[in-house]
């Protein structure tokens, strides 16, 4: 979808989104004249009116006629005569923008020599000498008598500014500096502080101080010199990859949001009093400070490869020693997975490009696909609300084109989605993976509402199968359809979220007498209920900060007991995490580790001769529904092959001893999933003859049923068609394997 970037009232350029002309070509104010507006007998009119006038009538006919170019939002490199700045130091401005050392603005050259994209909007940036309108607005507040800063105690902005002034900010801060040390008031803020500041608005390192170019409109003023090639930028160390990505700082310390994280509605009521002091490192009440937006992520409604429109968070914690700046990448993002930086702008350019490269790679590569998607999709609601009996259809056609929003063209992609074709979903587009297991269920699309809901995935899946376990199609049994796949991808890593709802790991043999079985259950209030299981595989990008370096997930493993790898990226553990919490079924969700302890406990209880209540004695015509420790045993050795364990193998041999007629079909199964086809083949052929071998020569496709039954196979490896049953909507209801083509 292309996205419009207006500043103004006109289109930016596409490519290095400039601004227009139009918008570029700004007037030159001449320098204010020594009046002071505070001192004037007008006094009808209010004092930010008074200081603008006094600008304009002092304003030359050669200046007004002068142009020249700047950044948006970036003031005149032109510096200010000395009473203006004694003017700005009278209206109270806040202690950041005098700690602040003032200098010449970063040239648009050197900006557009950078060969990242601008993948965000060019923000609005303040100037640290300039008074901003809400500075100036202190007018109201300021004891013109003694000529101070500090606020009257009547007003109502006196109240707000001795409440969040800056002085209220510093004093609270542990580590600020001294008055003997800084030499200054012991309320101005720290040295780190306002060398992070000035880093971040000149787009420097560790404090460097930016050597002042001439502008081309300041006449007979130096050329600067050229810049480097891109080589030679490339291969320099002391050059920044990631300058190209800008900070909007707060325009003073009045603006600074203070307080403890919010949770929304939503999280409270999914979270518990528990999960929120956790969420919050053990103190809900922590106060952090906000100082600064910067690049920008889409929303979740948005096509994954839109330019962002919600803008990422600095802050910093006013009582901790050490100073440290967190980077949250949405409001929806507790303190407990906040990136840890340190307080110098190249670490957090480092930290914020890891996620801005990601998203411009996925961008090149997949921005032609959801552009050709929501073509599609419009063109489709078009045709849908056309009325075909008007006469004129092509004067119909362009009403209900004009009439058609984006969020409809978006809710007809999300569910167009689920036409896309199996083999057009990239699966392997990252080499990190890891399955999880989510739980049992008897209606998996239940689940997948959350998926479709949560926060840290785009709302539009690549791919989406619906579930229906009352469709005949999607029904679990032995010789089940196969899986039904979905894929999502998140918001911030571009990682993906491969969810599968397995319909073929039942080990029960299916009633003789079907018609009978359904007569039975067909008057009852409760029907029996089966296990579906469902996985998520989780495939990310390498990546060294976007898990925070691996302290972030192996705090958040040893908070919640999960078992996310140390380099899966934040977002993929809070989807992961929140939306099981959001279903209540938070204990089902496990790994290799959690499933071995799990199988361990109920072969001990099937060993031990432990038996579940069962609603009747089952018989070979009507089965009873209810699943023995047996059956959930052989179920739970395949969860354990899909998850990937390196010792499913020998744990399957384990088991594949045992008498059970289950477990044995489980083991079977299991040696599918870990595509051992020499053991596939030794258990099937050792199972007695009936119907549970029968079923197992059902799993695979072959050209007779000896071929698997005999003790010495007739066949050769690659003749056999192994692998794990993908179901797929290319043809119907036709299972596909891995390795080999379908028939």
């Amino acid at each position: 979808m292309r996205r419009l970037l207006s500043h103004g009232g006109t289109t930016a350029c596409r490519r290095c989104r400039a601004p227009p002309p139009a918008v570029m070509a700004t007037t030159h104010r001449a320098m204010m004249t020594s009046t002071n507006p505070l001192l004037c007998a007008d006094v009808g009119k209010a004092p930010l009116d008074l200081f603008f006038e006094l600008m304009q009538e002092n304003e030359t006919s050669e200046t007004v006629k002068a142009t020249h170019t700047e950044l948006p939002g970036t003031p005149s490199s032109v510096s200010a005569p000395p009473h203006v700045s004694t003017l700005a130091a009278g209206l109270g401005l806040p202690n950041v923008i005098q700690a602040v050392h003032p200098g010449a603005p970063v040239s648009p050259d050197a900006i557009a020599s950078y060969v990242a994209p601008r993948v965000a909007d060019p923000q609005d940036r303040f100037h640290i000498s300039d008074p901003t309108a809400d500075g100036m607005m202190l007018f109201d507040v300021l004891d013109e008598s003694e000529g101070s800063s500090a606020p009257s105690s009547s007003s109502t902005l006196a109240k707000a500014y001795a409440a969040n002034g800056p002085q209220a900010i510093w004093q609270c801060m542990s580590h600020r500096n001294s008055k003997t040390a800084t030499g200054g008031d012991s309320h101005e803020p720290p040295a780190w502080f306002a060398n992070l500041c000035r880093d971040l608005y000149f787009r420097t390192s560790d404090g460097e101080r930016p050597e002042p170019l001439a502008s081309s409109h300041n006449g007979g003023g130096a050329v600067p010199a050229p810049l480097p090639q891109q080589g030679a930028d490339a291969a320099s160390p002391s050059v920044d990859p990631f300058l190209w990505i800008d900070f909007q700082l707060r325009s003073d310390a009045n603006e600074y949001t203070v307080g403890p994280f919010q949770f929304t509605k939503e999280m409270e009521k999914w979270f518990d009093e528990e999960d929120r002091r956790r969420l919050c490192l053990d103190d809900v009440a922590c106060e952090y400070v906000c100082f600064a937006e910067g690049y920008c992520f889409p929303e979740r409604h948005q096509l994954p490869t839109s330019l962002g429109t919600v803008p990422i968070r600095l802050l910093f914690d006013p009582k901790k020693e050490e100073p440290t700046v967190f980077i949250q990448l949405s409001p929806d993002i507790p303190p407990c997975m906040w990136l840890p930086v340190k307080p110098n702008a190249a670490a957090i350019r480092r930290v914020v490009g890891e996620f801005a490269a990601a998203a411009g790679s996925h961008r090149d590569a997949h921005h032609d696909h959801w552009t050709l998607r929501w073509d599609l999709a419009h063109r489709t609601l078009v045709k849908q609300r056309m009325n075909t009996t008007d006469g004129d259809i092509l004067r119909m056609l362009a009403y209900k084109a004009m009439n058609t929003t984006d969020g409809d063209i978006l809710r007809m992609l999300a569910y167009k989605a689920r036409d896309v074709e199996y083999g057009f979903a990239n699966m392997k587009e990252f080499p990190n993976r890891q399955e999880f297991f989510l739980g049992e269920y008897d209606e998996p699309e239940r689940l997948m509402e959350f998926f479709d809901l949560c926060p840290f995935v785009f709302s539009a899946p690549l791919m989406r199968t619906i579930a229906d376990v009352n469709d005949p199609k999607y029904v679990p049994r032995i010789d089940g359809p196969g899986i039904a796949t979905n894929l999502y991808r998140t918001v911030f890593s571009k990682s993906l979220l491969f969810v599968q709802v397995h319909l073929s790991t039942e080990v029960k043999l299916p009633p003789q007498d079907p018609d009978a079985f359904v007569f039975m259950w067909r008057d009852s209030e409760a029907l029996p209920k089966s296990k579906i299981p469902v996985f998520v595989r989780a495939v990310w990008p390498d990546n060294q900060r976007m898990s925070g370096g691996g302290r972030l997930v192996r705090r958040f493993n040893a908070t919640f007991g999960t078992e996310f790898a140390e380099d899966v990226p934040i977002d993929v553990c809070l989807a992961i995490w929140s939306l099981m919490t959001w279903s209540k079924n938070r204990s089902e969700l496990m790994g290799v580790a959690g499933m071995r302890s799990r199988l361990a406990e109920l072969d001990e209880a099937a060993r031990r001769g432990e038996q579940t209540p069962l609603l009747y004695p089952g018989t070979r015509e009507i089965p009873n529904p209810e699943y023995t420790l047996e059956e959930r045993v052989g179920m739970h050795i395949q969860y354990l092959a899909h998850l990937g364990d390196p010792d499913a193998r020998d744990r399957v041999i384990e088991l594949w001893q045992r008498s059970s007629p289950a477990i044995r079909m489980g083991c079977a199964k299991a040696a599918l999933a870990l595509e051992d086809r020499a053991l596939f083949r030794q258990i099937v052929s050792s199972e007695p003859e009936g119907r549970m071998q029968t079923y197992m020569t059902k799993l695979v496709r072959k050209r007779k049923t000896r071929d698997l039954t005999d003790a010495v196979p007739r066949l050769l490896d690659e003749q056999y068609e192994f692998a794990a049953p993908l179901w797929t909507k290319r043809s119907g209801s036709t299972r596909i394997v891995e390795g080999s083509p379908a028939s």
